[in-house]
């Protein structure tokens, strides 16, 4: 029992699936491993794809889906990704076989990898099925990509409108953490009318991701 080629996929000609519902032999393991993929510095590396799956209404059989990654070629392995069951399920359960996702089914994924794991500068990605008698697992679109660990972008500046007459003006800048790491300082810098750069130095802040 292997991963397959399935048609169509979440908005793409194919995707991969595993066949549980049919394989009646649990505790069985299949991978698909990237090759050893070459990294630049230690910023942290994300790791996305979308997944479709029902499990089967019977709580006696959970199929599970790791991500595991490697910096030793393969010799050990830790998990990021780890769930079954319900738990797995992007579309409810089914006592059927689970046979082509419907759009809605699928659900996207997103993993980072950060921390000493990425100091040996390659990693290889695998994605474990682990076989218990329930049902199909669907996986699309997998995408795996370092990012910039600290990155912060300005989303607003308000005031000052496109032409403002009155002064003083105190122009205020919203800026939105953009990286993986929480960002505690930085630096804004405004120019008007083409004059001389003008820098605020930021600090005392706790800008977690997203925020």
């Amino acid at each position: 029992n292997t991963w397959q080629i399935n048609t169509p996929g979440n908005n793409s000609a194919h995707s991969i699936f595993i066949d549980n519902y049919d394989n009646n032999v649990t505790g069985q393991i299949d991978e698909i491993r990237t090759p050893k993929l070459l990294l630049s510095g230690t910023d942290p590396v994300v790791i996305s794809f979308d997944l479709a799956n029902k499990n089967y209404p019977d709580p006696e059989y959970n199929d599970s889906l790791q991500v595991l990654v490697s910096n030793d070629c393969g010799a050990t392995f830790t998990i990021y990704f780890n769930k079954g069951g319900a738990a797995l399920a992007t579309a409810g359960s089914s006592s059927d076989a689970y046979l082509n996702p419907a759009p809605g089914d699928w659900q996207t994924q997103k993993i980072t990898v950060d921390g000493p794991i990425l100091n040996g500068g390659n990693i290889i990605v695998a994605f474990r099925n682990i076989s218990d008698y329930g049902n199909n697992i669907y996986l699309d679109n997998i995408n795996i990509s370092q990012e910039k660990s600290r990155d912060i972008t300005v989303t607003s500046v308000n005031p000052p409108s496109t032409t403002d007459c009155v002064e003083p003006n105190i122009p205020v800048a919203i800026v939105k953490n953009v990286g993986f790491s929480t960002i505690t300082g930085f630096n804004v810098s405004y120019m008007i009318d083409n004059g001389a750069p003008s820098q605020t130095i930021v600090t005392g802040v706790s800008l977690a991701p997203d925020a």
